[in-house]
């Protein structure tokens, strides 16, 4: 006798509200899929190519396609430049080893220290990966590029000091 009155009342707000029953409902999943942890960021398999897409400040974002070697892991690093005066500070490049990603390398440090830039891996389907770069209080641009005398190309990113 009570429990009716209660089911109804439940569904009643919630009907009337539109927060009972859709949170009672699609909650547990919205959760899931917005605090997925980055450790459970899928992976490519050995041997794939990847896709790697960089976003930088106010949406600006290039993209680095990464050959896959047999029976090796893609994944993506940061270098300095190689010549100097560079119009870049940091390349992101593609490589190859043996063992597969660490959940640690979620994050790309681009300098030397906790105060520089850094870029975190966001979101993964496997063979297509987005890191978000951020640098505290400063605009980082980035640019595809391309070494001279080589077909090897590589993400340039940039900020002013």
């Amino acid at each position: 006798m009570i429990a009716p009155k209660v089911i109804f009342g439940a569904l009643g707000c919630g009907a009337l509200s539109g927060a009972g029953t859709t949170g009672a409902l699609f909650g547990p999943a919205a959760f899931k899929y917005f605090h997925e942890s980055a450790s459970d960021l899928p992976e490519a398999k050995a041997g794939q190519k990847v896709l790697f897409k960089v976003s930088v400040s106010e949406g600006k974002s290039e993209t680095l396609e990464c050959a896959g070697e047999d029976k090796k892991f893609t994944t993506l690093i940061s270098e300095k430049p190689t010549n100097s005066p560079s119009d870049y500070k940091v390349k992101l490049v593609c490589r190859t080893s043996t063992g597969q990603r660490s959940p640690q390398a979620n994050e790309i440090k681009l300098g030397g220290n906790d105060t520089e830039p850094i870029c975190k891996r966001v979101s993964s389907r496997g063979i297509e990966q987005h890191f978000a770069c951020f640098y505290k209080e400063k605009d980082l641009t980035v640019t595809s590029k391309e070494e001279s005398g080589s077909q090897k190309k590589y993400l340039a990113i940039n900020w002013t000091s």
